[in-house]
């Protein structure tokens, strides 16, 4: 494989690269920062929605005993409910268009889910 990409290679020296562009100008920002305000906040809000969910299933599965599922409702109802309400205050004055509610639906969907997922393993410990 060897002798065979350089046997491609054209002889001689390889011509200059081209300077790559710089990336500390103004105008080119990375990551969240290029998308709109009401975007980003909704992405930010996806996002702890889906760190949440994932420490409830995790909680549930991992957290042993009587006190363990209690400990993660806890933990579960009181983050979301600091995620949503973070994520609300952020949206106020905010144009969302249907895509943005689409977005806010999901995010809140997925927080009262993620809730109702930690409850229903109180109430499957307490009753059994």
């Amino acid at each position: 494989m060897g002798k065979r990409s350089r046997a491609r290679r054209p002889p001689g020296p390889r011509p200059p690269r081209e300077p790559r562009p710089d990336r500390s100008q103004p105008g080119r920002e990375k990551g969240l920062g290029r998308l709109p305000a009401a975007r980003r906040v909704l992405a930010l809000y996806l996002g702890a929605a889906t760190v949440v969910a994932l420490v409830a299933l995790l909680g549930i599965a991992l957290i042993g005993g009587t006190a363990g599922p209690f400990l993660v409702f806890a933990v579960v109802a009181g983050a979301s409910g600091l995620v949503y309400w973070r994520a609300q205050r952020a949206l106020v004055g905010l144009g969302l268009s249907d895509e943005d509610r689409l977005l806010q639906t999901m995010a809140a969907g997925l927080l009262l889910i993620s809730s109702l997922l930690a409850l229903v393993s109180v109430l499957a410990t307490s009753l059994s």
